[in-house]
């Protein structure tokens, strides 16, 4: 992210797309692994 703020004047549209799509691809990712890790702390607070 910080990589398409400080040189997106420079990349074409194509680029800033793309890299906003691998950002966009891995904030979904994080999101599921810090959801899947709840749950595994929830789980683990049952027992």
């Amino acid at each position: 992210m910080e990589l398409l703020r400080d040189s997106a004047d420079a990349m074409s549209p194509e680029q800033r797309e793309r890299f906003l799509a691998n950002i966009d691809a891995d904030a979904r990712r994080l999101t599921r692994l810090v959801q899947r890790l709840l749950e595994l702390a929830r789980a683990d607070s049952l027992v």
